[in-house]
């Protein structure tokens, strides 16, 4: 289970530029009868190429997230990369090995979120960290 298990997404932003995505979440704590943010965490994904999300809304309670083998990620998205294929998603190629050859020798790692409410999907980049701020309650 990663470090973000049952975190809120605040936001997210994406500078495509810098192939950044910063998704901010808090983790709340219960004092009697009030929720109170505990944590602030960024999870940081840098040399981001391409993400897809699905069920965005309020109040996203994030379930994990984990790195998964490129292989598993592209056998289980085929459907949905063949449909983006032609709309240069996530990058232009011709064939799913040209888009495997790519991937790999670039570095890039696909990493799956799940989400207990709400937001889910992949993200597609080049590594994935924690920036957590802990507050006193």
């Amino acid at each position: 289970m990663s470090m973000v298990h049952d975190n809120v997404i605040l936001r997210y932003n994406v500078d495509f530029e810098k192939e950044i995505m910063i998704i901010g979440t808090s983790y709340y704590s219960n004092r009697v009868g009030e929720k109170v943010i505990h944590e602030l965490t960024d999870i940081v994904f840098s040399g981001c190429i391409a993400h897809i999300f699905y069920n965005e809304m309020k109040d996203s309670v994030i379930f994990d997230i984990e790195e998964v083998p490129m292989n598993n990620f592209l056998n289980k998205e085929k459907d949905m990369l063949d449909a983006k294929r032609k709309a240069g998603w996530p990058i232009y190629y011709e064939d799913k090995e040209e888009l495997a050859g790519f991937l790999q020798n670039n570095n890039y790692k696909a990493f799956c979120i799940m989400s207990s409410v709400g937001l889910s999907g992949w993200v597609l980049a080049k590594n994935m960290e924690f920036i957590t701020d802990t507050l006193s309650v």
